[in-house]
């Protein structure tokens, strides 16, 4: 989100710094790979253990599919995005293109990432009110 809401309007901003550009954005690259790898290590582990432990319900495993399945189209999104970036924008103006656009760009995957991390917190408070039942 940093990247996305300041760093990159302000590089698009300062003309003629074409290689500072790439120099930052590469920078940043690896910085979102290694911030990735480990939430993906550590939620992994975390739904390991939550899933065979006796204090999860149904619909905890319901909203953790559902994580799941956002996080992976979240992640084909940014791989698609930067696999196809230049021919994302020769999409038509059409109406099925601008919602195709819409789907495939990178506040979508901002958006996804949100939802993601919502939906994370819901999960930890449905373990920690299903703690103090027990």
């Amino acid at each position: 989100m940093f990247y996305m809401f300041v760093i990159r309007p302000v590089l698009h901003r300062v003309n003629g710094m074409d290689e500072v550009n790439r120099s930052v954005a590469v920078e940043f690259q690896s910085v979102i790979k290694t911030s990735v790898t480990i939430l993906v290590i550590t939620g992994v582990i975390l739904a390991a253990s939550r899933l065979t432990s006796q204090s999860i319900s149904l619909v905890y495993v319901v909203i953790l599919g559902i994580k799941i399945s956002l996080a992976v189209y979240m992640f084909y999104l940014a791989w698609l995005t930067k696999a196809r970036r230049a021919e994302l924008k020769n999409i038509p103006v059409t109406n099925l293109g601008r919602i195709r656009q819409c789907l495939t760009s990178t506040y979508a995957i901002l958006a996804l990432g949100v939802i993601v991390f919502g939906l994370s917190d819901l999960l930890t408070l449905l373990v920690e009110k299903n703690l103090e039942y027990r």
